[in-house]
This record gives C-alpha cells, structure tokens and sequence, in this order.
C-alpha cells in the first residue's frame, strides 16, 4: 500500500522491539486504509443495487401501462374497423406505446439507510390493492399472526418495490388460470 521512511539522526541499529513495534503501527495505518476502501466500495455496490432494483420496477411498470395501451389499441381496431383516419391515429399510437416500452426506466431514490421497524402485513395490505385489481385473485389473510404482528427491521421503500413487482407479476400469470386465487401470508 505504501511505504514508511524511518530515519534516526545518529547511527543507529533498530531493536527487535522497536522493528516489532514499527510494524505493529504500519499493520494498523493499513488496516484503517483498507477499512475505508471496503466502506467505499460497500456503498458504491449498494447504491449500484439500489438503481439495479428501482430500475427494474420503474422498467416493469412502464411495460405494463404500455402493454395495456396496445391491448387498449388492439380492442379499439376491433370496434372502428378501417375507418378512415382512424386506423392511421391507432397505428401512432401503437407504435408510441412500443417505443415506450423500450425506454430504460430511470429513478434514483436516497442511497443512505432507511432501516426501520416496518409491519410487513400493513405493508403488503397497502401496496397490493395499489397494483392489482380486485379481481386479480390475491387473498390476503393474516389470520395466523401472534400478537407481535409480523414487525419487521427493513427499509420500507426496497419491500415496497418488491410487493409491487412480485403480486404484479403473480396476478399477471394467474389472469388465464382456472383457479386464480393466490394467497399471501407473513410470518
């Protein structure tokens, strides 16, 4: 890492004692320099985490609201027929929603920690309901919870993030299945 210059004024042979001791000093000066790099490099590859996460929840929402636009599209062309005019507008508006779709999502939230109590059926019981229908067939049942709840230490905006993208996932491949009925507990 570096190197140590140790000069004495007058002719001089270094003890083991004091080669022990110089040593003892340069193996702790490198140790605290090492330990700040390790700091540097554990936040840069959290924030490098953090964007990982909210870019991929960004991304996944702007497919789903441009998926439903094209579907949208797709519905409105079965209603029109070929319409003059009309077919040129849905076929603009098609394309715009596939370019969407391609857009990168881009949001960065605060990098610092956030970790806090947070009630883990409160949370599933408010974020749920914001992405999926009601008709999408998500149960929610904490009938089996103790008396402490299901508290959890976490940052409630990353579990935010991966209710959102689990139950939108789960609703989206139950929408064909004859039973469609998913039910989500915490413990």
């Amino acid at each position: 890492m570096g190197v140590m210059f140790v000069h004495q004024h007058e002719k001089h042979v270094f003890s083991e004692n004091e080669i022990q001791m110089l040593s003892l000093f340069t193996n702790q000066a490198a140790l605290a320099i090492q330990n700040t790099q390790q700091k540097e490099e554990l936040m840069m590859t959290k924030a490098v985490a953090w964007m990982g996460i909210v870019n991929a929840s960004l991304a996944h929402r702007i497919i789903q609201k441009a998926g439903a636009i094209r579907n949208t599209v797709f519905g409105l062309r079965k209603l029109v027929g070929e319409q003059p005019g009309v077919a040129e507008r849905l076929d603009r508006i098609d394309e715009s929603a596939r370019n969407v779709m391609e857009i990168p999502g881009r949001a960065l939230l605060p990098v610092e920690d956030n970790v806090e109590p947070v009630d883990l059926s409160g949370l599933l019981r408010q974020e749920i309901p914001r992405w999926c229908k009601p008709d999408d067939g998500i149960v929610l049942d904490f009938s089996g919870l103790t008396s402490r709840g299901s508290v959890v230490n976490a940052d409630p905006r990353w579990l935010a993030v991966v209710v959102e993208t689990l139950a939108t996932n789960a609703a989206r491949a139950m929408r064909n299945a004859n039973d469609r009925t998913l039910t989500v507990r915490s413990e």
